[in-house]
């Protein structure tokens, strides 16, 4: 689970208390062989999966993606850390397309967090 920063500089766990985790396959469509695991509660016949909990650490994999997250310091243009953009300006080859010359302004936390449910097997 991701940890937060406060503005004392001290490591703290986010406040998970009302939010939603879905599982990372979410409303993905269903690719051949997969949705085998029982533990999916979309079931084996579903077109794609539905999981999604009350937010916990103990999930599968659990990302917390809300405010102060890495998740919502990425940059809503091209997808990358603010990091990368030197003298303000998207880097090229971004992880989304977007216009040439756009400035770093992050996403912002998500209203669900992720984790796995296993819909696609624990192999």
């Amino acid at each position: 689970m991701t940890n937060q920063m406060n503005v004392s500089g001290t490591i703290t766990a986010p406040n998970l208390e009302g939010r939603r985790a879905r599982c990372a396959h979410y409303g993905g469509q269903k690719a051949r062989g997969s949705y085998s695991s029982s533990s999916c509660k979309a079931g084996r016949d579903a077109t794609s999966c539905r999981c999604e909990e009350p937010s916990s650490k103990d999930l599968a994999f659990f990302e917390f993606c809300g405010d102060g997250s890495r998740e919502a310091s990425l940059c809503k243009h091209c997808g990358m850390t603010e990091a990368p953009h030197q003298r303000g300006v998207c880097p090229p080859g971004g992880l989304r397309k977007h216009r040439a010359g756009t400035t770093y302004e992050p996403q912002g936390g998500r209203e669900f967090d992720r984790f796995y449910c296993g819909c696609h097997g624990w192999e």
